[in-house]
């Protein structure tokens, strides 16, 4: 990819202005590498699934904390999310398991940041403000367990 930004005002080659190179404030993140995100390995592998959770995907290892829709769970319980959608033990490698499951301990209950819900009608003098807190449950991710493999935290 080249900044057409900086190419277009100052009519240099385009070979200078790659992305990552700190030339252009735009493209800059572009050449950088992405880090990891600091998940559990195995050997040097980091192992994740894909869940499903109250509607939502969700990208885990073991060690996250992922905040999911409500669950009638309290705080230490033990969670198994069932439906796995895909597992990638290695780089690059995904598949999509027979007999999965995600195993968690719930952290916490708590509400999200409050949403304004701001309803106008123009020219009517209607308004109307409501505001929302959405409930949801902090799940830690202990394990993943893929035909029978375990990975834990």
């Amino acid at each position: 990819m080249v900044c057409l930004y900086y190419r277009s005002r100052q009519g240099r080659p385009a070979e200078d202005f790659l992305p990552g190179r700190g030339k252009c404030k735009r493209t800059m993140s572009l050449g950088r590498p992405r880090h990891s995100r600091g998940h559990a390995a195995l050997g040097g592998i980091a192992m994740y699934a894909v869940i499903r959770a109250g509607g939502k995907q969700y990208r885990v290892a073991p060690g996250d904390v992922i905040q999911v829709e409500k669950l009638s769970q309290g705080g230490g319980e033990s969670v198994q999310f069932d439906e796995v959608l895909a597992v990638s033990a290695s780089e690059g490698e995904v598949s999509k398991p027979a007999k999965a499951f995600v195993s968690g301990e719930v952290v916490e209950q708590g509400r999200g940041d409050k949403v304004l819900v701001f309803h106008y009608k123009r020219k009517k003098q209607y308004k109307k403000l409501n505001g929302h807190r959405q409930p949801y449950t902090a799940v830690k991710i202990t394990g993943i367990s893929v035909n029978g493999k375990e990975l834990k935290s």
